[in-house]
């Protein structure tokens, strides 16, 4: 089991001049953190950067979940092989035409702080 030190956070490592917490998601294939800033997204070895944890990133962390919490599950319900809708397993194409369209115009809402790399 992979145990992450309560002392310190992940930051992105493409743009540390403004240091963004990376977020612990399921949204992308292959890829358990993500950059809310640059949309870069890696896996959970060797994601970021590890740094001293502090009240603005813990904030920065928050603030950036709240926001991309609509993207992030329009996100995953893209990808993913199965989801539950009303208490059943069914596949994104089997989905009503709302729901498909709205998972793809959630995803396609979020805009980047920084140019993905």
């Amino acid at each position: 089991m992979f145990f992450k030190n309560e002392d310190e956070i992940t930051i992105c490592s493409n743009h540390q001049e403004y240091p963004t917490p990376l977020i612990w998601t399921f949204a992308f294939n292959g890829a358990e953190y993500w950059c809310p800033a640059c949309g870069c997204h890696e896996g959970m070895l060797g994601a970021g950067t590890d740094v001293k944890w502090n009240w603005t990133l813990q904030d920065r962390l928050v603030n950036y979940e709240k926001a991309s919490r609509k993207y992030l599950n329009a996100n995953s319900a893209l990808i993913c092989s199965y989801m539950t809708r009303k208490g059943k397993r069914i596949k994104f194409i089997d989905l009503p035409l709302k729901a498909k369209q709205y998972y793809i115009s959630q995803s396609k809402k979020w805009n980047y702080k920084f140019e993905t790399l």
